[in-house]
């Protein structure tokens, strides 16, 4: 199918973006610009994710709605150092950088590193994922877009929620939360999850698959003295755990097959590693929000630190035999944020809504990687002693200003951000001094780098009377300098700011039984930050490309087609590919690693009494893995997958039986990154066959 028929396709079935009522699409509330407002007449393309899609769509954690977002990529590397990979609409995330191109936030609280993009979900009021530049109000970390999070808080009525969810191979997830007052002012609530099972992957070698096991526990207490002022304080602890074995798979298992001397089939793996990866994350946060006199005041202060500690093996033969085999990792993220803004609230709609505010941010990163086998030169110990840290400070200012009574009104914001990196690998047993031409060849100086942007967006926005919006806009992001503390011998120590701008307009329409929302895009970047491979396996470095351009559009639809029959849907299409590559001629006009053209969600849902029966189709393209050297990729075939629901709900509970990837292709999320000799291409591979239920009570 081309990407203009399944264009025609979404658009003539629908989306899950509105509440899945069939007689009625309930209006969506969004907090797009920091401050609660209609999905109607926001002017940014925005997939809304409310409580019950989050349980229907069995959104257990931030990489499962990438399958219902149309231009959004997503897989966490289960918590393991940098191998997470976060891209909105083909703008990413590199290997080697600690500054990623989109943000997770929840609760106001941002997760600017890839660790946390493992963290499950649970207890969730409403997912947001905004697409584009949002520099303005978010920052440097934002220019691709940002995934906003928020909570269901305690309030004054008595809440207890639980849920049980079996399903195979030999997995439970409970959840379960109770919430309510202490006092007129004061409420307090406490989430948990508990999560447990076998890996979906066999290791034929060691003949048993991998245990994986997460904890969470969130604790939040609101404070609410007045009808004016609120003050919410969060702790969270969250603990993964998966030990036994590794949860990448050969990409090209025939070549693997042929490389270890081993027949393997799907979801199967052979190698004698009894690997780990295990990921430990603690949060603080303080939120406050005062209204006076037409102004509301928000303070937010957050402290958070993630762990990892993991052991792979590169190779994936059976043997230890040959190359690089085994590492073991123990790397440490250290987050603090602070934000102080001020809105003037508008009295009507006729009035300016102007917010503005301050910002402040400090990350940390030390990773400590050792070798345990190695045919390198006889080398056995430490090889990476990485230290990186940053800050970044922010001013900024975001405005909507109506031109005239008929809902037009002119939409802008600017924001001056200044950056601060710091980087240095070793000294270590492999870079104690130069030995080239290998890829340690010797210590990265401590090194320091600054930058500065200011980042701004101007457009109209116009919201009209039959029920629709339409909105232009242009608007630039960034990404700070950076240490690259993978450089290899003359190469840069230094890597130069990345600058985008992206042209946008959109349009959507709601009425009673239809929602639709379109959206075409262009972005430019300039200086894009990529890694470029050596010609040793496995060697890299941080380099600038000189230009990438991004086109592409998206489409949301959901539409009521009787009382009981609804259809919806969505795709999404990028073409990200490099336009300007003087180091490397050969990849002009060739798609960066890990970008699918397009991706697509089709579904319907049919309601009778007490139960709903609902089917779904998740699609991705091919796409190609990162360059180990140049010209040298891997192509990762697309896939289709059906999932199956049918559900009894009465007042306070309801059970639902489900069957995920019925016809249980195996399918890769990512490819290349670790990326050990062309013959060994690996990836991240998603879920099997699934087939569960899942019991869930509310009273």
């Amino acid at each position: 199918m081309t990407p203009l028929s399944l264009a025609v396709l979404a658009a003539l079935t629908g989306s899950h973006v509105s509440a899945q009522e069939t007689t009625m699409l309930e209006p969506v509330i969004v907090t797009a610009t920091k401050a609660d407002q209609p999905l109607l007449g926001t002017p940014n393309s925005v997939t809304v994710f409310n409580k019950d899609q989050v349980e229907n769509y069995r959104v257990r954690s931030v990489e499962d709605l990438a399958k219902y977002t149309p231009n959004l990529k997503l897989d966490s590397g289960y918590g393991a150092g940098s191998r997470g990979f976060l891209s909105i609409r083909g703008v990413g995330n590199t290997p080697g950088s600690m500054d990623p191109s989109a943000s997770v936030y929840v609760d106001d609280v941002p997760y600017h590193d890839f660790m946390t993009y493992a963290q499950p979900l649970f207890d969730v009021k409403q997912v947001e994922v905004l697409k584009g530049s949002q520099g303005t109000l978010y920052g440097g970390f934002a220019q691709a877009g940002v995934i906003d999070i928020r909570s269901v808080l305690p309030g004054k009525e008595t809440k207890r929620s639980v849920s049980l969810d079996v399903y195979s191979p030999r997995n439970t997830r409970a959840t379960a939360s109770l919430s309510g007052a202490v006092n007129d002012v004061l409420s307090v609530g406490v989430s948990v999850l508990d999560e447990r099972g076998e890996s979906f992957i066999k290791n034929v070698t060691l003949g048993k698959r991998s245990d994986r096991q997460q904890n969470a526990v969130r604790l939040q207490g609101v404070l609410r003295p007045d009808a004016d002022t609120e003050a919410l304080l969060t702790v969270l602890h969250h603990s993964q755990r998966n030990n036994g074995g590794s949860d990448y798979l050969p990409v090209n298992r025939a070549t693997y097959n042929t490389y270890s001397g081993v027949s393997t089939g799907n979801f199967e793996i052979a190698n004698n590693i009894e690997g780990y990866q295990n990921l430990d994350t603690d949060a603080q946060s303080l939120r406050l929000k005062k209204r006076t006199s037409g102004v509301e005041y928000t303070v937010v202060a957050a402290n958070r630190e993630s762990k990892s500690k993991s052991l792979v093996d590169f190779n994936y033969t059976p043997t230890s035999t040959g190359g690089l085999y085994a590492s073991s990792s123990d790397d440490k993220i250290t987050n603090q944020y602070f934000e102080t803004r001020v809105r003037l609230l508008p009295t009507s709609s006729n009035d300016a809504d102007v917010t503005f505010g301050y910002s402040w941010m400090k990350q940390k990163y030390d990773v400590n990687n050792v070798a345990s086998t190695s045919s390198f030169g006889g080398f056995t110990g430490v090889y990476d002693l990485i230290k990186s840290n940053g800050t970044n400070n922010s001013v900024f200012a975001n405005a909507r200003m109506p031109m005239n009574k008929d809902g037009l009104s002119m939409i802008g914001g600017v924001r001056y951000e200044k950056a601060e990196r710091y980087g240095q690998n070793g000294p270590s047993d492999f870079r104690s001094a130069p030995q080239a031409p290998y890829f340690w060849d010797g210590i990265v100086q401590p090194t320091t780098i600054q930058s500065n942007q200011v980042t701004w967006k101007l457009g109209l926005s116009n919201i009209m009377s039959n029920g629709a919006d339409l909105y232009a806009h242009v608007a630039t992001g960034w990404r700070p300098a950076a240490v690259n503390y993978y450089s290899e011998g003359p190469n840069p120590r230094t890597v130069h700011k990345e600058k985008s701008m992206t042209y946008e307009a959109g349009y959507r329409h709601a009425t009673e039984s239809q929602y639709l929302s379109a959206a075409v895009f262009l972005t430019k970047i300039n200086d894009y930050q990529e890694t470029k491979y050596g010609a040793n396996p496995g060697s890299g470095y941080l380099a600038n490309v000189a230009k990438v351009e991004i086109p592409g559009f998206e489409i949301e639809a959901k539409q009521a087609v009787t009382k009981s029959i609804s259809v919806f849907g969505g795709l999404g299409y990028t073409h990200a590919r490099f336009d300007k590559y003087s180091e490397f001629p050969a990849l002009e006009g060739k798609p960066l690693g890990n970008r699918p053209d397009w991706n697509l969600h089709v579904g319907s849902e049919y309601k009778t009494g007490r139960m709903t029966y609902a089917a779904t189709v998740v699609a991705t393209d091919s796409f190609y893995s990162a360059y180990t050297t140049a010209g040298a990729t891997t192509k990762v075939d697309g896939h289709l997958v059906g999932n199956l629901r049918a559900t009894y709900k009465e007042k306070d509970y309801s059970l639902t039986a489900f069957v995920d990837n019925v016809a249980n292709k195996e399918y890769f999320l990512n490819a290349g990154y670790y990326n050990y000799g062309a013959s060994q291409p690996r990836g991240q591979v998603g879920l099997p066959r699934t087939v569960g239920v899942k019991l869930r009570m509310d009273f």
